[in-house]
């Protein structure tokens, strides 16, 4: 995933201050997985031509194809809505996360 970000740059950026690092299965997932970060102060990422402020990172690894695909689609479904994405930034328990996330 690091590589990916210094060869692509902002490829990640899912949405509006979300970034999805990701790898291919070929580099070497061995199950897929997700993890959620959420940060404050934001992190700015920089693609040379726009600055981004990042509140939430959310990193994908997919153990086959179909798996990835879907599992970005199912994601920008859920932290694109802005009026949801607002309310997982203020979540401060994995429950309730995980609660808005799957309700």
């Amino acid at each position: 995933m690091i590589e990916n970000a210094e060869k692509y740059g902002a490829y990640m950026m899912l949405c509006d201050q979300t970034a999805m690092p990701h790898a291919r299965p070929a580099d070497g997932v061995r199950e897929t997985g997700l993890a959620f970060v959420t940060l404050e102060p934001p992190v700015i990422f920089d693609d040379g031509a726009a600055r981004y402020p990042i509140r939430m990172v959310v990193a994908l690894a997919a153990d086959d194809s179909m798996k990835h695909i879907q599992a970005l689609g199912e994601l920008m479904d859920i932290v694109c809505r802005r009026d949801l994405l607002e309310r997982l930034l203020e979540t401060n328990h994995k429950k309730d996360f995980i609660a808005l996330m799957t309700g």
